[in-house]
């Protein structure tokens, strides 16, 4: 019996303990869109192409960090 009215209580407490929200707290309704809003906007542009970013500069000084670091570390164990 215990537990059918902790089921119970469980199940139904919210719905029984709802609070209703203040007019100013509801969420407002959605903005209805014009029936011909289609015909307004026209075809749809492409979207721009990507920006080129130069990665070999970046890449070829990494390169000569870690050739040089390598260096370093295999110098220092002889």
């Amino acid at each position: 019996m215990r537990f059918l009215a902790l089921a119970f209580a469980l199940l139904m407490g919210p719905v029984l303990h709802a609070q209703s929200v203040p007019d100013w707290a509801a969420a407002p309704p959605p903005a209805a869109a014009p029936a011909d809003a289609s015909e307004k906007r026209g075809p749809t542009l492409p979207p721009p192409p990507p920006i080129n970013v130069p990665v070999d500069g970046g890449l070829a000084l990494l390169a000569l960090a870690g050739a040089g670091y390598a260096t370093r570390r295999l110098g220092n164990r002889s």
